[in-house]
């Protein structure tokens, strides 16, 4: 997967039965079914996709383009999200519990109601936080 990767077809609410294609030059297209707990979608681009509620534990989601995404009460919990673009995503009521942000962009990012867990749970070394808002406390430390 690389810069060559698009996804098409995502609808409002993102739920099943809906289908997303992927149209890249080099790799097999991805559909609803890959963007499930564990997901390897390093280099993915999900700029501006309605994911409210999507299971992505485990998930490898380093370097992806999530800038503009909704993650409304997605669950993030032990996902890799190190160096991810998450500028002015929504993640309210996600929860990030073992989630990894290193050197992630998340400015502008909306965290209300995220649940991070227990405080230095997460990891966000180095991670853009300018003008993040409505970080919870148990995401303090490290956010």
């Amino acid at each position: 997967l690389g810069d060559d990767l698009y996804i098409t077809g995502a609808g409002v609410g993102f739920t099943p039965p809906g289908n997303v294609e992927v149209v890249t030059l080099s790799s097999p297209p991805l559909t609803f079914a890959d963007l499930r707990p564990g997901a390897n979608l390093q280099h993915t681009d999900l700029r501006g996709l309605d994911l409210q509620g999507i299971d992505l534990a485990g998930a490898n989601l380093q370097h992806a383009d999530l800038a503009g995404s909704t993650l409304s009460g997605a669950n993030l919990a032990g996902a890799n999200l190190q160096h991810a673009d998450l500028s002015g995503a929504i993640l309210t009521g996600t929860v990030a519990a073992s989630t990894n942000f290193d050197g992630a962009n998340m400015q502008q990012v909306n965290l209300a109601g995220a649940v991070c867990g227990t405080p230095n749970y997460i990891t966000a070394s180095g991670a853009n936080l300018q003008k993040a808002q409505s970080v919870p406390a148990d995401c303090i430390p490290p956010l």
